[in-house]
C-alpha cells in the first residue's frame, strides 16, 4: 500500500492518491489531501475498511496482541535480529530482563489479550512515556516503535486485522529520531575502559564469572568487540562467521557480505589473530561458527553485555555499529584513502565512504598554513 501523484491528460494532481491490492481486488482512489502524512492517514484508513468489508470473501480473524507477536517472531526466526526483536516484543507484554541481576522483572506493556487492531495512538503514547520515566534512551525507544511497526507491516500481509499507527506522526511529536549529528566513535582510551569492563576476568559489581556461562558470555562479548574494532566488518558479518572462513596461517578471514553481494578478503592484526586461535584451541572437533549460539546455530544479535560495559566505563552513545564507524575513522585518520576504506568496508559505491573523508588529514590545509609561515617569517 502506498500513495501517489496521479497523472490526468498529462498533468501531475495536486493530491495525493492511495493504491493497493487486496484479496485480488485493486483500489485506487483520491485522499483529497496534498500533505503527504495526511493522505497516508486515509490510505490506512481506506485499507481498513477494505479488510472489514471483505469484499465477498473470509477475512482472517483478528489476533491478540501476544498472538500477532509471537506470529511475527515464527516469521523472524532464521534472521540474525530474532534475539533483540523477541527482547523488545516480551518487553512491550511487560516484562524484561534485567542487565544486572538477570532477572525478568515487570515494566510499562500492553495486555497481550488485548485486539491487536484494538491498539490506539493513545497505547503507543502512553509506552512513549513510560519508557521515559523508565529511563531509556531516545534510540532504544526507537528500536521498540520499529520492532511494532515491522510486527504490523507482516501482520497486515497475512490480512488480519492491525492497529492503525502513524509511527511518524508519534516519533515527531515525541521527538524520538535518530542520532544523526557528530559521528560517534571510540578513543583510544574509551576502548581501553570499555574492554576492560568486557574482560571477563573483571569482578563487576563486586561479581566475579565463575559460572561457565558467565564467563563465555562475557568473553563472546569481548572477543567480538576487538574483531569488529579491528576489522570494520558488519556485525552479523563477524557473529556468523564460520571456522572455514578463517586462515590463521595466512591471518585472513574471508567474507561474503550479503547485504552487498559481494566478497572481501580481510587481514587480521596481531590481537584478532590470537583470539581466534585460542578460541580455535579451545572449539569442539565439529563446532562450525566462531561465535555460537546456545542452539550451536550462528549468534544471534545480542547487544545487552556490550550495552552494559558501555554503561559501567561511562562511554555513552556508543552502540555496536559504532566500532564500524572505529575502525573506518582511524583509518581515515591516518592516511587509507577512500578508495581503500571502500574496499576494507565492503561498501558498494566510494560515496557510502564519503562520510568518514572530513577525517583525513588536510594536506591544503597544512599547505596554507606552510605558505602563511613563510609570509610571516620574511
Amino acid at each position: 500500500m502506498n500513495v501517489c501523484k496521479h497523472t490526468i491528460k498529462g498533468k501531475q494532481s495536486d493530491a495525493w492518491y492511495y493504491r493497493f491490492n487486496f484479496k485480488g481486488k485493486r483500489y485506487f482512489g483520491s485522499t483529497g489531501h496534498t500533505n503527504k502524512t495526511e493522505a497516508l492517514k486515509v490510505a490506512h484508513k481506506k485499507y481498513q475498511e477494505a479488510v472489514q468489508s471483505k469484499q465477498g470473501n473470509e477475512v482472517a480473524a483478528s489476533l491478540r496482541i501476544g498472538e500477532a507477536f509471537n506470529t511475527f517472531l515464527r516469521a523472524k526466526k532464521a534472521t540474525p535480529m530474532i534475539t533483540e526483536l523477541t527482547y523488545r516484543l516480551k518487553k512491550m507484554l511487560g516484562s524484561k530482563v534485567d542487565n544486572r541481576t538477570h532477572k525478568v522483572v515487570e515494566v510499562f506493556g500492553f495486555d497481550g489479550a488485548r485486539k491487536f487492531e484494538s491498539l490506539t495512538t493513545k497505547d503507543v503514547q502512553k509506552l512513549i512515556l513510560a519508557r521515559r520515566e523508565e529511563g531509556n534512551s531516545n534510540g532504544t525507544i526507537l528500536t521498540e516503535l520499529s520492532a511494532l511497526h515491522q510486527a504490523i507491516k507482516l501482520i497486515r500481509k497475512l490480512e488480519h486485522p492491525v492497529p492503525d499507527l502513524d509511527f511518524a506522526e508519534l516519533k515527531k511529536d515525541n521527538a524520538v529520531k535518530a542520532n544523526t549529528g557528530r559521528l560517534r566513535y571510540l578513543s583510544l582510551e574509551e576502548e581501553r575502559q570499555l574492554l576492560n569492563q568486557l574482560h571477563p576476568e573483571t569482578i563487576v559489581r563486586g561479581v566475579s564469572s565463575e559460572a561457565d556461562n558467565v564467563f563465555r558470555m562475557r568473553q563472546d562479548a569481548y572477543d567480538l568487540t576487538v574483531l569488529l574494532i579491528d576489522t570494520g566488518a558488519r556485525y552479523s558479518e563477524i557473529a556468523q562467521i564460520e571456522w572455514k572462513a578463517i586462515d590463521l596461517a595466512k591471518g585472513e578471514i574471508y567474507l561474503y557480505r550479503s547485504k552487498v553481494k559481494n566478497e572481501s578478503v580481510l587481514a587480521l592484526t596481531r590481537r584478532s589473530a590470537a583470539i581466534l586461535a585460542r578460541r580455535r584451541d579451545d572449539k569442539r572437533k565439529d563446532q562450525r561458527f566462531v561465535f555460537e549460539s546456545e542452539g550451536g546455530g550462528a549468534r544471534n544479535y545480542c547487544p545487552r553485555a556490550f550495552n552494559s560495559a558501555c554503561k559501567r566505563a561511562g562511554i555513552d552513545g556508543i552502540t555496536l555499529h559504532s566500532l564500524r564507524h572505529t575502525w573506518a575513522s582511524r583509518a581515515a585518520q591516518n592516511g587509507l584513502s577512500l578508495g581503500e576504506i571502500q574496499q576494507q568496508l565492503g561498501h558498494s559505491t566510494i560515496q557510502m565512504s564519503m562520510r568518514y573523508s572530513h577525517l583525513m588529514p588536510n594536506q591544503a590545509s597544512r599547505k596554507a598554513a606552510d605558505i602563511m609561515n613563510s609570509l610571516q617569517n620574511d
